[in-house]
């Protein structure tokens, strides 16, 4: 019986098109690391000859890798004023099929977002513009109207700005050949507006009657869709409870219930992670790879070209300690700000090397945490070195070297993620299988990767309880420093477990086909 329902799933599987409706796409536009996941579920489901499709806006940049195949126009209206949305149609050499949503308003919200300034007033209908130009998109696909032959379709949204797409389908004539999947994992911003907002196109306007003062994209979308899912399956239960529901527990406590709510844990592409692929390992026989045999050597001239690159004293000896992410409230920099002095007084004295992006601007929250670390830079600037991603050396720039986070992490002794949420994250992945033992919080995905150390032979990470405890992340680096310098035989043995964790993009999909895009 089993194995009749596998030939079911699988011919389900192969007569489906999956459809991605995303704000964001690696390399393209990033915002959170959904950009980077989804380039890895795309390749995944491409590799297995699965037809798919992506629909997102047009981020101003020329995708070099692609072919156009042709534009096309659609018609709407907005604010009652008649309108037209320009579509780039595009496929790639793996098959995959690409929609630009070309806007002018579009594109400066996205301008904005990437810098943290949002201008509320027109964020929503932007929003909806763009949730309008992907349903017609979906429209045309399941009226066969374009060259994507499938039976059905499985629409995967990222975010909550793409929910408001959830609702149109779940009132579309189409309905039954497609499947909704909604993948909310940022639940701080939830684009609550006043429900005039849906006077932005006329189809919204069905909606309206619902919402008398305020419209929330997220809950829309979360309560329509026929799946949510999050990239974790311990933020999947967090989110049930407050604050990590940020008042939306009991409906997610309730699509849980239903089986509904879906928690499966993000994956690496490694093919992409394969130090050959990597230019910079690459093109200094860098081969800092779990199969490697000489791996600790390896590490050890990653560190070397790394401290040069960084401005760093060249020092094999000493402990490198690495963090690097987006600065947002979010990522606890001020944590580590809040240490520094106690780390610099840590006999040896560490090396830490500090990335984050965006800057913020004079005026923003996080304006004076930043000039802070930057100050602390310059006072420890032997031990301490602080860039965003886009700084560069310029005495190294015709040698082609340049801080690749690849670069920092296969040098790396330590990984910093210090996260006050996290729904699953990327980098802990990425710096476990460079061999950078991480130190994390214990919270969301960072829970289901990171298995404390706790003897000789357990565990390949160190958990912050509270992630506001500053002596407490000092004293988890003390130990980290000691097992480092006085018991190598058993921080190998913790650099050998991370590198070895099963983080792979294939068992991600598996799950995803098996339990998000399959029904049951």
């Amino acid at each position: 019986m089993r194995l009749t329902t596998r030939r079911q799933e699988r011919r389900y599987m192969e007569s489906s098109g999956y459809v991605f409706v995303t704000p964001e796409l690696s390399p393209y536009f990033k915002i959170t690391g959904i950009g980077d996941l989804l380039q890895n579920i795309i390749g995944e489901l491409a590799r297995r000859k699965l037809r798919v499709a992506v629909i997102c806006p047009d981020f101003g940049v020329d995708p070099r890798h692609l072919r156009f195949t042709k534009s096309m126009s659609i018609y709407s209206t907005s604010n009652g004023q008649p309108t037209s949305l320009q579509v780039k149609c595009a496929r790639d050499d793996r098959g995959v099929d690409y929609f630009f949503i070309k806007d002018e308003e579009i594109q400066r919200y996205l301008s904005e977002a990437s810098s943290l300034r949002l201008r509320r007033d027109k964020v929503g209908r932007n929003c909806l513009t763009f949730c309008y130009g992907a349903y017609l998109i979906l429209d045309a696909l399941c009226r066969g109207e374009m060259d994507f032959p499938v039976n059905r379709l499985v629409m995967h949204a990222f975010h909550w700005q793409t929910s408001p797409l959830v609702a149109l389908i779940d009132q579309a004539p189409w309905r039954d050949r497609v499947r909704t999947v909604l993948t909310a994992d940022i639940l701080d911003i939830q684009g609550r507006f006043e429900s005039k907002v849906l006077e932005t196109h006329e189809i919204y306007r069905l909606l309206k009657p619902a919402f008398e003062q305020e419209i929330n994209f997220l809950r829309l979308g979360i309560k329509k869709a026929d799946v949510l899912h999050t990239v974790s399956p311990n933020y999947a239960l967090e989110i049930q409870h407050a604050p990590h529901g940020r008042g939306l527990e009991s409906l997610l406590k309730e699509r849980y219930q239903q089986g509904r709510l879906i928690g499966i844990l993000n994956g690496l592409d490694p093919q992409n992670l394969d130090w050959r692929q990597i230019p910079v390992l690459r093109d200094h026989d860098l081969a800092v790879s779990l199969e490697a045999k000489n791996l600790l050597e390896q590490k050890q001239r990653a560190k070397l070209l790394f401290q040069r690159t960084a401005g760093l004293p060249q020092d094999p000896s000493a402990f490198l300690i690495s963090m690097g992410h987006r600065f947002v409230r979010q990522k606890n920099f001020n944590l580590v700000a809040k240490a520094m002095e106690e780390l610099m007084a840590l006999e040896p004295r560490p090396q830490i090397y500090l990335r984050a992006w965006p800057e913020p601007c004079q005026g923003d929250a996080d304006w004076d945490l930043w000039w802070q670390i930057v100050r602390l830079s310059k006072r420890f600037r032997h031990n301490l070195a602080f860039f965003s991603p886009f700084d560069r050396d310029q005495s190294l720039m015709n040698e082609g070297v340049f801080i690749d986070r690849f670069l920092y992490y296969a040098a790396s002794d330590l990984f910093l993620m210090p996260s006050l949420w996290e729904p699953c994250g990327l980098c802990q992945l990425e710096a476990m299988h460079f061999g950078a033992i991480p130190l994390v919080t214990t919270v969301g995905g960072l829970i289901d990767t990171v298995k404390p150390f706790t003897g000789e032979n357990e565990g390949w990470g160190f958990h912050l309880k509270d992630p506001f405890d500053s002596k407490a992340l000092v004293e988890l680096v003390a130990q980290a420093m000691d097992l480092w310098a006085n018991h190598p035989c058993v921080w190998h043995g913790m650099v050998r477990r991370a590198m070895s964790f099963e983080s792979s993009i294939t068992q991600t999909v598996d799950n995803y086909l098996n339990r998000l895009y399959t029904p049951g």
